[in-house]
């Protein structure tokens, strides 16, 4: 996956080198929990830019605690989110629109995962609705109101992405039937495949769920400018209370085909754990990957993640379900939240 140059990381030793060496011991409880537990983390696959975050993470644990197993395997925002719940997985990563909706046992899950508790958020990204800067139409109200004949690029079934796309067009009335009824299409494709088929105007909108600015989008728009879909109020808040994904305003300079900054909806990549790891032990291992030198080790493996995960702050954003216990007691106690 490309990601876009990361903004120089510095003032890290600063903001966690003295809350993070001190604080409480660690228990009797805790190195017992060392001694007896393994812990299997699941991440995104082998090739992608996360499978190595958990690689580190379970190399960081097995050099922090006594005889502790810890060990790395592939999988997927929603097989992790199972695993975790079913305790087949302690930790892993997901999305936070993902993990809303297995707490509350909404699609795809078909029962609620109440088992899993927020770690910490490594991530942002944005839901972004793009057109050409050329189209006649702006909106997804003009789309609707003047039967607009959209040619239209979503990822695969299944994917995130292609689920909100379905969300947004939805709550205008929009289906992938109607738009064809209109004389349109939708085209089912990957990143790479969407922006080739933009580029030849094969296709004139794009949904996507990721970085903000895309790589796919600003390749695109050099090409051929290209400009967001302003989402309306009552659609940002739909999205934030179904899917725990926030408002923001990005600037009219993310894409060059941009007249004016734009509303949208953002989320992110989080690490959560199961619930019945013990707090003390959860509690070590944030001390763990917050220590300074540690921070940076996972920082310098994406340079998204770098620019995002600048504070303790930022890791406790964002996360739509409860933490656990042991994640809680530390940034209670770091001062990252209430």
């Amino acid at each position: 996956m490309n990601w876009k140059k990361g903004l120089v990381f510095s003032g890290i030793l600063f903001l966690f080198s003295a809350p993070l060496i001190s604080g409480p011991a660690v228990t009797p409880e805790a190195r017992a929990a060392d001694q007896t537990r393994g812990v299997h983390i699941m991440m995104g696959p082998m090739g992608g830019s996360l499978y190595p975050v958990g690689a580190l993470m379970a190399d960081m644990l097995a050099k922090n605690f006594d005889n502790l197993r810890s060990n790395v395997s592939p999988g997927g925002a929603i097989t992790n989110i199972t695993a975790c719940n079913d305790n087949k997985a302690q930790l892993g990563h997901t999305t936070s629109e993902m993990v809303l909706a297995a707490w509350e046992g909404k699609t795809p899950f078909t029962k609620e995962h109440k088992k899993v508790r927020g770690m910490f958020k490594i991530m942002e990204m944005g839901l972004q609705c793009v057109i050409a800067a050329d189209s006649p139409v702006k909106t997804f109200a003009e789309i609707r109101d003047k039967k607009y004949p959209l040619k239209l690029a979503v990822n695969p079934k299944g994917n995130v992405s292609e689920l909100l796309a379905r969300e947004i067009l939805g709550q205008y009335g929009i289906t992938y039937e109607k738009i064809k009824e209109w004389g349109g299409r939708v085209s089912f494709a990957s990143h790479a495949d969407m922006g080739s088929l933009y580029r030849d105007r094969h296709v004139e909108a794009m949904v996507l769920y990721t970085s903000l600015p895309a790589p796919v989008f600003v390749e695109s728009d050099l090409v051929r400018p290209l400009q967001l879909i302003p989402l309306e109020e009552r659609l940002l808040e739909y999205l934030k209370k179904s899917y725990g994904l926030e408002k923001k305003t990005v600037s009219k300079s993310l894409y060059k085909g941009m007249k004016e900054d734009t509303p949208l909806v953002a989320g992110g990549i989080l690490i959560i754990g199961n619930s019945d790891l013990p707090e003390d032990m959860v509690y070590k291992m944030m001390k763990v990957f917050f220590e300074p030198g540690n921070l940076n080790r996972i920082t310098g493996m994406n340079s998204q993640i770098k620019e995002y995960l600048t504070s303790v702050d930022q890791a406790a954003k964002g996360t739509p379900i409860p933490f656990h216990p042991g994640a809680e007691r530390f940034y209670k106690e770091i001062g990252a939240i209430k």
